[in-house]
């Protein structure tokens, strides 16, 4: 199983990037400023989470609909590229 997480930059309202060009979002196009982590433990991103607390915005456990929804400025493919990019980065942090 999958669990993410995510780190805001500066708080959660903070955007960054350029507008998804997808004509189906009519608002909410740019992604939130900030960094996802991908666990393959609830645990421990419950733990990464909970340690998480600080004045930039803090970390929140997401699903990955969610996490989808926090990156609105990427495309699908780009979305789906960085889904596979967490993954990859995950391999060599253990």
């Amino acid at each position: 199983m999958k669990y993410y997480g995510f780190q805001f930059s500066n708080g959660k309202n903070t955007t960054t990037g350029q507008p998804n060009p997808d004509p189906g979002f009519f608002h909410g196009r740019l992604s939130t400023a900030g960094d996802a982590k991908l666990f393959f433990s609830r645990k421990k991103r419950d733990e990464w989470v909970s340690n998480g607390c600080n004045s930039r915005g803090g970390r929140i456990a997401v699903s990955k609909r969610e996490l989808r929804k926090l990156c609105r400025g990427m495309t699908k493919k780009e979305f789906q590229e960085y889904l596979e990019y967490l993954e990859y980065m995950r391999k060599y942090e253990d």
